[in-house]
């Protein structure tokens, strides 16, 4: 905090006794009327510049000329107040808690954001959590010149939010210990954080809220600076993982397990004068991303771009192709009068009319785990070499941008004032906030499913080859040295880190790991789920269909959005003490992978034609075995005959 600040933050005493002289008659406890506004409502219209003109700062009027605007100033909290507080609830309805920010930077800020907040803790108990309060925008200074150097917020307390707060202050010296304030600027998806990590000391009253009710006012104000972890991503300081076990987790052959991580460093000072870092207090937004497809068929790609965003419910004939997840086809056990049948998960424009599925006496079933696709809104191309999807990665980062472009594309309602409410399946109605101790463990899935080539045939289900499960994953755990021994494999999973995660991970580690700590935190585990996807072309000039590769898979996600640490417990073993948080929240959007199970169309070719073969063999040797049998019934009808007619004949005689 500046020293300009910290004289502005004394004169606020100053800045409230002047308000209620100009306005004496406003005190609640001398029985405003009904129709009249309260002191909170009027202070609440004033301009940011009457009130801060209307302060002294060391018995010198606040002049706006000592502040201009500069390229190199920093954004910051230039005062916090408290309004009107008194220790008797029959007062509490004028309490209020305001911010004034000093922005000589000229940053334009959406005063209409949700996102604006505040993380501040109320009360000396060091122990106890942050909360993160929405800023009300109230005014922002407009004279000529100095447009935008200063904004008002209120923070938005609701009654039960209030009753808290002034249920937790001392009426003696009330703390409130402010880590920081997080602005959304126009035309950016990224917040502007503001680091605060003060403490502010309020004794006294304002005039008519103390204990004699009397228009003098005692109210003063002191502040000092306090410990507040800081993490910037952009530093490397902190990054987030998601590990997804080899195997299913037993849903179904396509969900994998996926956990959910962060993990940043922590100076180790924080330790030497703490303890080991006991929980972490969190809050995040849960959303479902809607399937999408990856693909590295570049006709097809192209073919579809221009259907992105459409709603081509289950079929067009506009496109000639579609796109079925779990592909399975499945010959007829009745060979002469049997239909063979396809059986699919996810699909896109995946149901054939029935003239091309007649003819070769097929029919098509949405059987398997997923939806068909009515609108596709995001498609990746995975490369032009053979099988590319089939190892393709879709990085987090390479999502991210293409969930910003779909949002620009595709618009409508916006999940977290950043992303097209269109790309999701399914968004929380509120933010996730929990408390993850050091205690608390995880637990991780990992079954394989095999299947014999006679299984595949005839569409039977597959046997549990294996069933593992990886309990008692510690919710927090540091990095040694000692861990990154072996391979690169070895790491990840020792650690529970997806691999393409690795190398950020382990630039963390070797970046800050002398003078801090870098901590892992698990906090979640969700569905992952990856369908191979196999293209069938139709023809337009006869009902019939081409497989033509299965180098594409489905998937589909849980993303964390807005993912933010508000505060970090660290235990002595005697005492807790919580550290407050200042970062800038991300959104935690796992890398895609492949499904767990790929074909190569190479492969997949061989396997056709061995299925024909294996076909054409049953074929035969159910038509052999009809012509055994039937010679077998012809052979014994004509001995039964001979016998018959040899037995007429001794009867004669």
């Amino acid at each position: 905090m500046n020293s300009i600040a910290r004289k502005l933050i004394r004169a606020i005493s100053a800045f409230i006794i002047s308000f209620l002289m100009l306005f004496p008659n406003f005190g609640t406890g001398m029985g405003a009327r009904a129709a009249e506004k309260s002191n909170a409502e009027r202070f609440d219209e004033t301009d940011v510049l009457a009130d801060l003109e209307a302060t002294e700062v060391d018995g010198v009027p606040f002049d706006l000329k000592n502040y201009a605007f500069s390229a190199d100033g920093k954004t910051s909290l230039f005062s916090f107040v408290e309004f009107c507080y008194s220790y008797t609830p029959d007062l509490w309805q004028d309490f209020g808690l305001y911010v004034y920010l000093h922005n000589p930077r000229g940053l334009r800020f959406d005063v209409t954001s949700t996102r604006n907040s505040i993380s501040l803790r109320a009360g000396d108990d060091e122990a106890a959590g942050y909360k993160k309060y929405h800023l009300d925008f109230l005014s922002v200074s407009a004279r000529e010149n100095y447009e935008g150097l200063f904004y008002k917020f209120k923070v938005n307390l609701s009654a039960a939010q209030k009753d808290a707060i002034l249920g937790a202050v001392n009426s003696a010296e009330r703390q409130y210990r402010v880590s920081e304030l997080e602005l959304a600027e126009i035309g950016k998806t990224e917040i502007t954080l503001v680091t605060v990590g003060t403490k502010y000391f309020f004794s006294g009253y304002a005039g008519y809220y103390g204990p004699s009710g009397k228009a003098e006012s005692t109210l003063s104000v002191r502040s000092e600076q306090a410990d507040t972890l800081t993490l910037e991503k952009d530093k490397g300081e902190i990054g987030f993982t998601a590990y997804r076990p080899d195997g299913s987790n037993g849903k179904n052959e396509y969900t994998q397990d996926s956990l959910h991580s962060v993990y940043f460093a922590v100076p180790n000072t924080f330790i030497e004068t703490y303890g080991e870092m006991a929980a972490v207090h969190a809050t995040w937004l849960n959303a479902v991303l809607k399937p999408m497809l990856v693909t590295g068929n570049k006709d097809a790609y192209d073919a579809i771009r221009p259907f992105l965003g459409k709603d081509i419910g289950n079929y067009t004939s506009d496109l000639g192709f579609g796109y079925f997840g779990a592909y399975e086809y499945r010959s007829a056990l009745n060979p002469v009068f049997g239909v063979d049948e396809i059986h699919y998960g996810y699909g896109f424009n995946a149901v054939f009319p029935p003239e091309y599925t007649d003819l070769k006496m097929v029919q098509f079933f949405q059987s398997k785990f997923g939806e068909t696709v009515p609108a596709l809104y995001m498609m990746f191309y995975s490369g032009a070499e053979a099988d590319s999807a089939d190892t393709y990665i879709v990085s987090s980062k390479e999502l991210q941008e293409k969930m910003r472009s779909a949002t620009v594309d595709f618009g409508g309602e916006l999940v977290n004032e950043k992303y097209s409410k269109k790309l999701f399946s399914r968004v929380d109605d509120a933010f996730t906030e929990i408390n993850i101790k050091r205690g608390d463990t995880y637990d991780l899935t990992q079954e394989k499913i095999a299947r014999e080539w006679w299984q595949k045939l005839f569409g039977l289900g597959g046997s549990v080859v294996s069933s593992t499960v990886f309990d008692n994953i510690p919710a927090i755990e540091a990095v040694t040295d000692e861990k990154f021994t072996g391979s690169k494999q070895d790491v990840c999973d020792r650690l529970y880190i997806g691999e393409a995660d690795y190398d950020s991970f382990k630039a963390c580690y070797d970046t800050y790991h002398e003078e801090r700590t870098v901590y892992l935190l698990r906090y979640q585990v969700s569905d992952y789920v990856s369908q191979e996807a196999v293209r069938l072309d139709v023809s337009a000039f006869m009902p019939s269909y081409t497989d033509v590769d299965s180098n594409a898979y489905f998937f589909t996600e849980t993303v964390n959005l807005d993912f933010d640490i508000l505060d970090v417990t660290f235990s002595n073993g005697e005492k807790e003490t919580v550290i407050p948080v200042a970062m800038s929240p991300v959104d935690v959007i796992p890398n895609a992978t492949p499904p767990l199970e790929v074909h190569s169309d190479i492969a997949k070719s061989g396997i056709g034609l061995l299925e024909i073969i294996i076909g054409l063999i049953l074929l035969i040797g159910i038509g052999f075995a009809v012509y055994y049998l039937i010679s077998l019934l012809v052979t014994e009808g004509a001995s039964r005959g001979k016998r018959r007619s040899a037995s007429r004949k001794r009867r004669r005689k």
